[in-house]
C-alpha cells in the first residue's frame, strides 16, 4: 500500500508538471483568453460593415473600406487602438489567424474608414474578418462576432459568360412614321410594347453544394430563379445605370437553392431603363449574362454561364410606352399565357427556341452594385372602393406611394377578359383619375379559379387605381399596395409636441422613401423618373432618416461617369443622359456637394479625392462660359437651360411670372460661388495648398465682383429683393461684414411683411435659405414659416390633402415630388440640435445645440451616426428645462444647454464639477456650452 501511494503521488506530480507545461504553452499560444492575460474591457464591437454595407457579396473595391462601432454603458468611452484579422476561411479566422491581413495593433481611435491593406484580393476571393480594440485604459476587448464579404469579378477576363437575349417580332402594332404629330406620337409611345422573356438552362451537380454563387449582369431587370424558386427577395435589380458609360452586376448566394442530381437556373427579364431612346442600348429588349460558380467535395468546380446553349421563351409579361417623359407603361398580363413550371429542372424545353447571343455597348465598364437593392418595405392596404357610373371601381390607397399593386379575384374570371387599370395622384367619383402620366397596367383573366395580378418590372407612383372590366367589385383585403425603395437602413426618427411639424416631417419623410429608386434619387416617380442634379436638396435629409452612405457613392460615380472630359461640363439629370432636360449651373453642381455631404457625414475621403479633379473641371466650364468673370447664359434653351432658384410661388411651369434674368443671373453666380468655396475646403482636407490657395483667391476677387454688380445699398439688397437674393448671398458670406445686419434686416422684413410670415423661395433658394437662418439662430423666422397652413406653405399641401411633398406650392403637376422635402433636414439640425462638426466629420465629434422656438415643448429624436446612436430629447415645463442626450463611444460632443446661468444647470441631478465625463466650456448667448465625452447624460437648468 505504501509503495502504491508513492506511484500515485509521483503519477500525480507527473501529471501536474505536464499540465503546467501544457498550460504555460497554451498561455503562450494566440488562443489564451484576454481575460487571463489582461483586464478585460468593457466594451463590444459590432456593427461589422465592408464598404458601407453588412456583409456585401461580389464587391469590386480592390481595398475595400472596413468599420466598427464600440458598445458600452461606460461614460467617456474611447478606442485606443485596434487590430483587424482578415482571413480566406472561416476555420483559419477561428485561430485567430489572418492569412490576408493582420494589421496588428494600431494605435488610433479610427474606427471607420479603415482601409484594406493586406494581400491583394483575387476575383471570388471570400474574406472572413473579426476586429478588436483597445480602450481608453488599455484594456483589450473581445473580438467581434467574425464577418464575411466576397469580391466579385474584377477583370473583364474573368466573365466567360456571354450576353443573351429573345427578341421576337412583335405583332400587332403600327409601325412609327415620321409624320406622325406630337400628340399622335406620343400616344404611340404609349402603346410600344417590349416582351419580358424567359430563359433556363439546366445542368448536374454530384453532391450537395459546399459553396455555390451567381453573378448576374442585366441591362435591364431580372429575377433570378433556382429550381423554381426565386433567389432574394430584390425587386427591379440591377440599379439604373448609364448603358453607355456601365453596367452593374449583382452576386448572389445560392447554395440552398441547389440539390444533387439536375438543378435549373432561369431568369425573367424586363425591359427597365433598356429602352431604345437611352444611351448605350443596341437591342430592342433587355440582355443578361450569368455567371455560376459551385464548389462540391465530389467533382470539380462547376460553373455554368449563360451562352447560346440557354434555351428562351415569351412569357405572359409584356411592357407597354418607353423610358420618356410620361411613357414609362406599365406591366401587362396575358395570364393564358402562362408557362406552369417554366423555372423548374423538371420542365421539358425542348420546343424552346435557343436564346440569342448578344452584344453590350462596346465603351461600357462592367462594375459591382455598390448600393443597396431595391426591395418592397411595407406595405399600403386601401381605405375606400367606389363604384363608378361607368362600371368601373376607384381605389383609394389612401397615400401617395411609389411601387407596385396586387389585386385578387377570388372569384377568377372568364379567360380572356382584360381587367384594364389606371394609376393617378388624384381622383373622385366625379372626375375619376387625375394626372395619370399612362400608368395603365392590364391583365387577362386565364379562366380557372382564383387570379391575382401582380406587378413585376414597372413601377407607378400613384395614389388611385381606377379599375376597368373587372368581373366584380374587389373587396379591400383582395388590394395590397407596396412601397418599392433603395432599402437603406433606418437612420432616423423625430418626434414633436407640434402636431403641424410631425405631420410635415411624415409627409417628407415618406416622400423622400418615394424617391429613393435605384441607386439614386429622382424629381417624380412616374412623369420623369430622373434623377435630377437639384436632388442635392435631398441629400441631407435623406441622410437624417437613412444611413445613405452606399447610395451616394454610388451616384457620385454615376456623375462622374457623365461629366464631359473635353469641356468638364456636367448634365442635368444622371444617369441617363438627357440633352433638353432641364436644369442650369445647379443641376451639374451636384457633383460638388454631393462629394462634400458624403466627406461631413461619413468621414469619406476618398469620394473627395475621385471628386477634386471633377470639380475643379466643372468650375472651369464656367471659366468657359463667363464674360468679364461673370457666368452668362448657356445652354439649349432661354427658359429651361438656366434655371435659377426653381418653383418659387407663382413660378411654376403653368406661368410666365419666373424671376427676372438678371436675378436668375446673380442667381446662378452666387451658386458658382458656393461650389468654388465647397471645392476649396475639399481641396484643403486633401492638403492640396496650390489648389486651395488658387480657389480662394477666386473666392475673394468673386464676392467683390458680385456685390459691385449686383447689391443696391439704397434698398440694402440684390437685385429682385426677394427672400431667395437675399438669404442665399449672407449664406455664402458674399457681402461685406459692414453690409450683412442690413441686408439680414431686409430678409426679416421681407419675411414678416410683403410675404406675411410665408416662405417665397424655391427648391435651391428655400433650402440656402433655411440652412442661413438655422447657422445664425434665427430658428424662430424658420419657425414662423414652417408653421403656416395657407397657401404657400407645407401646411397648405396637408390642408389640401397631401400625404406626399408637391412639385409646386400650388399643386399642379406633380404631387410627388423631391422640391420641398429639404424642410426635413431643419427637424434634425435644428428643433434637435443635432449637427456634424465639419472638423471631425461623420459625427466624431456631435454639437447638440437645440432650438428651442415658440410653439415646441418637447422634442425626441435620435440619428445612427457611423459611431452609433446620437440622441437629443429636450422638453421645457415651466421655466425648466430637460435635456437627454446620448453620444455613441469613441466619438464626443459639444452640448448647448439652455440657461441663465452656468450655476443653474445640473446633471442627473449632480453640480457640473461632480458629474463624470463633463467639462465647462463657456456661457453663449443664453446657453451654457460644455463638452461631453460617449455616454447618455440628463440635464437640468432654469431658464
Amino acid at each position: 500500500m505504501k509503495k502504491y501511494n508513492q506511484r500515485k503521488t509521483k503519477m500525480r506530480l507527473k501529471l501536474s508538471s505536464c499540465k503546467r507545461a501544457a498550460f504555460l504553452m497554451w498561455m503562450l499560444s494566440p488562443m489564451a483568453p484576454m481575460a487571463l492575460m489582461a483586464e478585460q474591457a468593457a466594451v463590444t464591437v459590432t456593427g461589422l460593415q465592408c464598404e458601407y454595407r453588412a456583409e456585401p457579396l461580389g464587391i469590386d473595391a480592390r481595398q475595400p473600406r472596413l468599420g466598427w462601432q464600440m458598445n458600452t454603458g461606460e461614460r467617456g468611452q474611447n478606442q485606443t487602438a485596434y487590430q483587424v484579422l482578415v482571413a480566406s476561411s472561416s476555420s483559419l479566422l477561428d485561430k485567430d489567424k489572418g492569412d490576408l491581413w493582420d494589421s496588428g495593433k494600431v494605435t488610433s481611435d479610427q474606427s471607420i474608414q479603415i482601409v484594406y491593406s493586406g494581400t491583394p484580393l483575387v476575383s471570388g476571393q471570400r474574406c472572413y474578418w473579426k476586429v478588436r480594440v483597445w480602450d481608453q485604459d488599455g484594456k483589450p476587448a473581445s473580438w467581434s462576432t467574425p464577418a464575411l464579404w466576397t469580391m466579385g469579378l474584377l477583370n473583364p477576363d474573368d466573365w466567360k459568360a456571354e450576353w443573351i437575349g429573345y427578341f421576337p417580332k412583335v405583332t400587332g402594332q403600327k409601325e412609327e412614321k415620321k409624320e406622325l404629330g406630337r400628340k399622335a406620337k406620343a400616344a404611340e409611345d404609349a402603346k410600344k410594347i417590349t416582351p419580358a422573356p424567359y430563359f433556363r438552362k439546366t445542368f448536374t451537380l454530384d453532391g450537395p453544394a459546399e459553396q455555390a454563387f451567381a453573378t448576374v449582369n442585366a441591362q435591364g431587370y431580372y429575377e433570378l430563379y433556382v429550381n423554381g424558386r426565386k433567389v432574394d427577395d430584390h425587386v427591379l435589380s440591377p440599379a439604373v445605370s448609364d448603358f453607355s458609360k456601365r453596367n452593374l452586376y449583382i452576386t448572389h448566394d445560392i447554395r440552398s437553392y441547389l440539390k444533387p442530381g439536375t438543378n435549373c437556373v432561369a431568369l425573367w427579364l424586363g425591359r427597365g431603363w433598356y429602352s431604345e431612346e437611352i444611351p448605350g442600348v443596341l437591342h430592342s429588349g433587355p440582355i443578361a449574362r450569368a455567371q455560376l460558380e459551385i464548389k462540391t467535395d465530389r467533382q470539380s468546380p462547376v460553373q455554368v454561364v449563360t451562352d447560346g446553349s440557354w434555351k428562351a421563351h415569351s412569357s405572359p409579361l409584356t411592357i407597354t410606352g418607353i423610358a420618356s417623359h410620361s411613357k414609362h407603361g406599365a406591366d401587362v398580363y396575358d395570364a393564358t399565357k402562362e408557362i406552369p413550371g417554366w423555372n423548374e429542372a423538371s420542365f421539358d424545353d425542348a420546343d424552346w427556341p435557343h436564346a440569342q447571343v448578344a452584344a453590350s455597348h462596346p465603351g461600357a465598364v462592367t462594375t459591382a452594385q455598390a448600393v443597396e437593392p431595391n426591395r418592397a418595405t411595407e406595405k399600403i392596404t386601401p381605405v375606400t372602393i367606389e363604384a363608378m357610373e361607368d362600371g368601373s371601381y376607384l381605389v383609394d390607397m389612401g397615400k401617395d406611394f411609389t411601387g407596385w399593386f396586387d389585386i385578387r379575384f377570388p372569384k377568377g374570371g372568364k379567360a380572356g377578359t382584360v381587367v384594364s387599370m389606371t394609376c393617378s395622384e388624384s381622383g373622385s367619383p366625379q372626375r375619376k383619375v387625375g394626372l395619370n402620366y399612362n400608368q395603365h397596367p392590364k391583365y387577362t383573366f386565364r379562366g380557372s379559379g382564383e387570379e391575382t395580378y401582380r406587378m413585376r418590372f414597372s413601377y407607378h407612383g400613384f395614389r388611385y387605381i381606377q379599375i376597368s372590366g373587372a368581373p366584380h367589385q374587389p373587396d379591400l383585403e383582395d388590394i395590397t399596395g407596396y412601397l418599392l425603395e433603395t432599402d437603406l437602413p433606418k437612420a432616423g426618427r423625430f418626434k414633436c409636441s407640434n402636431d403641424l411639424f410631425n405631420r410635415i416631417h411624415e409627409m417628407t419623410a415618406w416622400t423622400i422613401r418615394c424617391l429613393d429608386l435605384g441607386g439614386n434619387t429622382v424629381d417624380c416617380p412616374h412623369r420623369e423618373r430622373l434623377g435630377y442634379g437639384d436632388g442635392q436638396v435631398v441629400m441631407e435629409p435623406l441622410m437624417y432618416n437613412h444611413y445613405g452612405a452606399s447610395l451616394y457613392y454610388k451616384w457620385h460615380v454615376d456623375w462622374r461617369d457623365a461629366q464631359n472630359p473635353e469641356t468638364g461640363e456636367v448634365p442635368n439629370v444622371v444617369p441617363f443622359f438627357f440633352e433638353k432636360a432641364g436644369g442650369g449651373p445647379a443641376w451639374g453642381g451636384t457633383i460638388v456637394p454631393m462629394a462634400w455631404y458624403q466627406y461631413l457625414q461619413y468621414g469619406d475621403t476618398r469620394i473627395l479625392e475621385e471628386a477634386l479633379p471633377s470639380a475643379k473641371a466643372y468650375l472651369a466650364f464656367f471659366e468657359s462660359k463667363s464674360k468679364n468673370n461673370i457666368l452668362e447664359f448657356y445652354g439649349f434653351s432661354r427658359r429651361w437651360s438656366f434655371l435659377g432658384d426653381w418653383v418659387p410661388p407663382g413660378g411654376g411651369q403653368e406661368t410666365r411670372n419666373w424671376d427676372d434674368k438678371t436675378s436668375t443671373l446673380f442667381f446662378n453666380n452666387c451658386y458658382r460661388l458656393y461650389l468654388t468655396q465647397l471645392t476649396a475646403r475639399m481641396a484643403v482636407v486633401l492638403g492640396q495648398t496650390a489648389d486651395a490657395e488658387q480657389l480662394n483667391a477666386k473666392i475673394e476677387e468673386l464676392r467683390s465682383l458680385l456685390h459691385e454688380r449686383f447689391y443696391d445699398p439704397e434698398t440694402k439688397s440684390y437685385v429682385c429683393g426677394k427672400q431667395t437674393y437675399l438669404a442665399f448671398p449672407l449664406m455664402i458670406g458674399l457681402p461685406p461684414l459692414e453690409e450683412r445686419a442690413a441686408i439680414m434686416a431686409q430678409l426679416e422684413k421681407n419675411i414678416r411683411g410683403a410675404d406675411k410670415g410665408h416662405i417665397n423661395a424655391g427648391m435651391l433658394g428655400g433650402y440656402y435659405m433655411f440652412d442661413y437662418l438655422s447657422s445664425i439662430d434665427r430658428d424662430d423666422l424658420i419657425s414662423l414659416m414652417v408653421g403656416q397652413t395657407t397657401y404657400p406653405s407645407w401646411g397648405y399641401m396637408l390642408e389640401q390633402g397631401a400625404t406626399t411633398c408637391w412639385e409646386q406650392w400650388n399643386g399642379r403637376f406633380s404631387r410627388i415630388h423631391s422640391c420641398f422635402v429639404w424642410v426635413d433636414l431643419w427637424f434634425y439640425e435644428g428643433l434637435a440640435g443635432i449637427h456634424r462638426d465639419p472638423d471631425t466629420p461623420a459625427f466624431k465629434h456631435t454639437v447638440i445645440k437645440p432650438k428651442m422656438v415658440d410653439g415646441v415643448t418637447w422634442v425626441e429624436c435620435h440619428h445612427d451616426s457611423p459611431y452609433g446612436r446620437i440622441v437629443s430629447n429636450w422638453k421645457r415645463d415651466d421655466g425648466k428645462v430637460t435635456m437627454d442626450v446620448t453620444i455613441p463611444a469613441n466619438s464626443t460632443a459639444t452640448v448647448y444647454v439652455p440657461a441663465q446661468q452656468a450655476s443653474d444647470v445640473r446633471e442627473s441631478g449632480k453640480r457640473i464639477g461632480e458629474a463624470e465625463g463633463i467639462q465647462f466650456l463657456r456661457m453663449e448667448n443664453g446657453r451654457a456650452v460644455y463638452k461631453v465625452g460617449s455616454g447618455s447624460y440628463n440635464f437640468t437648468s432654469t431658464l
